[in-house]
C-alpha cells in the first residue's frame, strides 16, 4: 500500500501552494464533515480527532481551544490519516491528534504530519522561503498560514 501512495506523497510534495491550499474545501471534496469539539470536551490536549466509518462517511472534529493557523495543520494531518491509514476511507479508523512533547510519536503520527508538511509547504517553495526569510519560523509561518511550531519541524527537515 505505501508504494502506491508514495507517487501521491511527491506529488504533493512538489505542487505549487503560492494561492494557498484551502483545507475545508478539500477535505469537503473528499465528502468529509468538519465539526468543532464540544465545549465540555474533556481531552483538552487532543487538537483534532478523525473518526471514518466509511468513504462517504467520516468527520474531523477540530478542537474548541485551538486557532485557524493551528486547525489549517490539523485539517491536513487529519486528511494524511484518511489518506494513508484508512485507504481513503476504506479501512474504519478514529484518530486524536494530541500535543505531548514528552511522547515519541507513532509512525501513523509521523506519517500524517509529513502529509500535511507537504500539502501546506511543499519542498520546493519551502527551500524558497527559507533563501528568501532565512531560517526564521515566523517569517516562513507567515508566508504559508501555520503556526511558527510547524513551520520550525518542518525546518527541521533542510540542513
Amino acid at each position: 500500500f505505501r508504494s502506491a501512495v508514495a507517487p501521491l506523497a511527491r506529488t504533493l510534495d512538489n505542487h505549487d501552494a503560492t494561492l494557498g491550499v484551502d483545507l475545508h474545501g478539500l477535505v469537503k471534496m473528499f465528502n468529509c464533515e468538519v465539526k468543532v469539539a464540544d465545549q465540555n470536551d474533556s481531552q483538552l490536549d487532543v487538537h483534532g480527532t478523525l473518526e471514518v466509518r466509511s468513504q462517504d462517511s467520516w468527520t474531523i472534529y477540530l478542537a474548541n481551544h485551538t486557532g485557524p493557523l493551528q486547525d489549517r495543520f490539523t485539517l491536513a494531518h487529519e486528511l494524511g490519516h484518511y489518506v494513508l491509514h484508512s485507504m481513503m476511507g476504506h479501512k474504519p479508523i478514529r484518530a486524536s491528534r494530541t500535543f505531548n512533547s514528552t511522547e515519541t510519536p507513532t509512525l501513523a503520527e509521523v506519517e500524517a504530519d509529513a502529509f500535511a508538511f507537504a500539502l501546506l509547504m511543499p519542498r520546493q517553495e519551502f527551500q524558497e522561503a527559507i533563501k528568501k526569510y532565512g531560517r526564521d519560523p515566523f517569517l516562513l509561518s507567515a508566508e504559508f498560514e501555520v503556526e511558527p511550531a510547524i513551520a520550525e519541524m518542518r525546518l527541521a527537515s533542510f540542513p
